[in-house]
């Protein structure tokens, strides 16, 4: 991973680097359930795409203890 793509990440799940795993869990779960058809407001799956994305990168910023 680049530093450019755990910065992308970051800023997807509007988080710092010293985010630990549990945070980046519940941001998440919080933004996928915003853009999900029957839960959300807006339904937007790109933006779902994204937030998976970007959760694939960054649990391993801070492993789950």
């Amino acid at each position: 991973m680049t530093f450019e793509e755990l910065q992308k990440a970051l800023g997807i799940f509007n988080l710092s680097a010293r985010t630990i795993f549990r945070e980046i869990k519940s941001r998440h779960r919080e933004l996928v359930r915003r853009s999900h058809p029957d839960r959300g407001e807006a339904h937007d799956p790109e933006r779902i795409r994204q937030v998976n994305a970007a959760y694939r990168v960054l649990p391993t910023l801070g492993e789950e203890p």
